[in-house]
């Protein structure tokens, strides 16, 4: 049997930014908020998960109240809030987010969204768009049976 040539791939560019090397901490704690987020938006493809607060001089991250009351009903009252502000979805850098969801895991794009409030001061929030194996992932997890 002849084995022929196979034709070249044409690929996407890829962002060179997210060639660098990053670390992404907390693996299980970032994709089990992806998957509760993307419940609690209602299985939506993309969502605005975070909102930009100052911390004694610090800006900081946190997750929006509508979604940390969905997600904070799983847990113990006093746990929520350490889990959900400890988590590095909210605590990490965008291009360690960048290359754990979407190189490594692909469940989806995490960008920078603008927004500007009525002192026309820029405030940044997470974007998290939802990747059609972020999809298939949730689906899968959903079928299998919960445990005690």
């Amino acid at each position: 049997m002849a084995t022929l040539p196979q034709p070249i791939k044409k690929r996407t560019p890829q962002n060179a930014r997210l060639g660098i090397k990053s670390s992404l901490s907390n693996l299980k704690r970032v994709v089990s908020l992806v998957y509760l987020l993307y419940i609690a938006n209602d299985r939506k493809s993309k969502i605005d998960y975070s909102e930009e607060y100052t911390d004694g001089g610090t800006t900081k991250f946190r997750l929006k109240d509508a979604y940390k009351a969905s997600v904070s009903s799983i847990f113990s009252p006093g746990e929520a809030d350490r889990v959900i502000a400890a988590n590095p979805l909210l605590t990490s850098q965008m291009e360690a987010l960048q290359v754990g969801l979407e190189l490594v895991f692909q469940l989806g794009k995490v960008n920078f969204v603008a927004s500007l409030n009525r002192n026309t001061l820029t405030h940044f929030t997470f974007l998290l768009c939802f990747d059609i194996y972020s999809k298939l992932l949730i689906k899968t997890l959903l079928l299998l049976p919960l445990q005690p």
